[in-house]
């Protein structure tokens, strides 16, 4: 969902995209390992974020429009968004983003 996220905010289907949204899934799977992958508490969010930003300034991210630590809060938004937690200023596309997601990889497969 990462790079669905850059794709519809920056530029559609760069590979720049791709690489952040697999290591942004890597990072988190590592992090959320450490505790239930359904903690939706406060600590859960603010301890990933800052892990997951960590992880990613490995990642070249000057062919982005965004830096690690934007990329680590969009993918707490999007965890909160899909837990069902009220999300401060986010748009349409932040909202369906998960469903948008889905529709795409059904078709790929």
């Amino acid at each position: 969902m990462i790079a669905l996220w850059l794709d519809d905010e920056w530029e559609r289907g760069a590979s720049i995209n791709r690489t952040i949204g697999a290591e942004t899934a890597r990072a988190f799977e590592r992090h959320a390992a450490r505790g239930s992958a359904l903690e939706t508490s406060e600590e859960f969010y603010a301890r990933v974020v800052l892990d997951v930003a960590n992880d990613l300034t490995a990642v070249d991210f000057r062919d982005a429009f965004v830096s690690a630590f934007e990329t680590s809060n969009k993918l707490i938004e999007m965890l909160m968004l899909r837990a069902g937690t009220d999300v401060c200023c986010v748009g349409e596309d932040d909202i369906t983003r998960a469903d948008r997601y889905e529709a795409i990889a059904l078709e790929e497969t």
